[in-house]
């Protein structure tokens, strides 16, 4: 049962609160369904409800279109959004990390040890 759940599972795009109501109720036939056979295999449940793909598919026929629709247009804006606060995020590290190096080459240069030669001669007068 939990094979032929999580498999069904994987086949939804968007997992939301009625997807997962739905797999709730499908997990509930499931158990009525073992209670009456014992040894329930999972050839047993594809053959009863259907493989993964078809429960999936008759649940989004069974839905509402216009939900799926704010669903997925939902989805996709998150996407965009996280894609371009990643990329500002990236661009703003690489700045302060070139900042930082140039600083530091700076200040590599500013203290480097030169090597100097006195020589102190003694004069008699």
């Amino acid at each position: 049962m939990e094979k032929y759940l999580k498999n069904c599972k994987k086949l939804f795009p968007i997992y939301g609160k009625d997807e997962r109501q739905y797999i709730e109720r499908l997990e509930s036939h499931i158990r009525e369904y073992q209670t009456e056979r014992e040894n329930c295999t999972y050839e047993d449940l594809v053959t009863q409800f259907g493989s993964p793909t078809e429960v999936v598919s008759s649940y989004y026929k069974s839905s509402d279109n216009n939900n799926l629709l704010k669903k997925v247009n939902f989805v996709r804006c998150i996407r965009i959004s996280m894609v371009t606060i990643i990329s500002v995020l990236i661009l703003l590290l690489s700045y302060i990390s070139y900042s930082l190096y140039q600083d530091y080459l700076k200040e590599v240069n500013d203290s480097t040890l030169y090597e100097e030669e006195v020589i102190i001669e003694y004069i008699e007068k």
